[in-house]
């Protein structure tokens, strides 16, 4: 069985991946087990300001952005035991379709909710729930404790 755990970086990633590993606990059907998570400061693609020496002033910065994300995630992915360890992916753009759309090559995607209410949820929306949605594979949800 591939898994893949779609992950915030920023906010409780470290706690989803620590919680989805302990889950998974001694299931034997387990191949591996990658993590995403979506960058989704997109260069050049939904800028306020299309004029391209903008974009070539900021490109630097972004690149610096991406990389540390990308590190961050590695980081994440050393929680997962070495014989279940798969790949840190990193894709460019929303969250919500960048990981619905490779969720085909997965038997199960565990994503974590902040449990956010109210008018914040109406403002905010839900990764989670649009991944459940949107996915072609089986979605389980762990909630998360605010820190």
């Amino acid at each position: 069985m591939r898994v893949l755990i779609a992950v915030d970086i920023h906010r409780q990633g470290k706690q989803l991946v620590n919680a989805a590993v302990q889950w998974l606990e001694g299931r034997s059907d387990i191949e591996s087990i990658d993590l995403v998570y979506a960058f989704e400061l997109t260069p050049g693609g939904n800028a306020p300001w299309p004029e391209p020496y903008i974009w070539n002033e900021l490109m630097p910065q972004w690149e610096k952005l991406y990389g540390k994300a990308r590190d961050d995630l590695q980081t994440l992915l050393a929680a997962v035991p070495e014989s279940k360890r798969g790949l840190g992916l990193c894709p460019v753009g929303a969250a919500s379709r960048s990981v619905s759309v490779m969720t085909h090559r997965y038997d199960m995607v565990i994503v974590g909710t902040h449990q956010v209410k109210g008018l914040a949820r109406i403002w905010l929306g839900s990764h989670a729930e649009r991944l459940v949605r949107n996915s072609d594979a089986p979605v389980v949800v762990l909630p998360l404790v605010a820190e």
